[in-house]
């Protein structure tokens, strides 16, 4: 109800919300005028990663997917949550039986 102009339809089917243009409805509310898009960093972070032996390891035993190499083959949208690996996901834990969301190995934030 509070934003009826970003109602989409999710990749899963449902009806959801585009919270991307949520919060650019908020920070514009707020006095934001800068957004920087993070696509470009999460990109480089995933792709930087590709090659890490530690989160190697962890996606073969994490049971939340492929290998890291399969997972980064077949990842189409590095800002999902359920496809990216660095992130939390509490829907990729679920879909693996699991009761915590499990780590998070990168986070790409604006350093001033």
């Amino acid at each position: 109800k509070r934003y009826p102009q970003t109602v989409t339809k999710t990749r899963f089917g449902g009806i959801g919300i585009d919270i991307a243009e949520a919060a650019r409805i908020d920070l514009a509310l707020a006095g934001v005028a800068n957004i920087v898009d993070a696509l470009p960093r999460v990109t480089a972070a995933t792709q930087y990663l590709s090659e890490d032996e530690e989160l190697r390891t962890i996606c073969e035993v994490d049971g939340e997917g492929e290998s890291l190499p399969e997972r980064l083959q077949n990842l189409q949208n590095p800002m999902c949550t359920l496809e990216n690996p660095l992130w939390y996901s509490h829907r990729r834990a679920s879909l693996a039986g699991k009761s915590h969301e499990g780590r998070l190995l990168a986070l790409v934030i604006r350093d001033k």
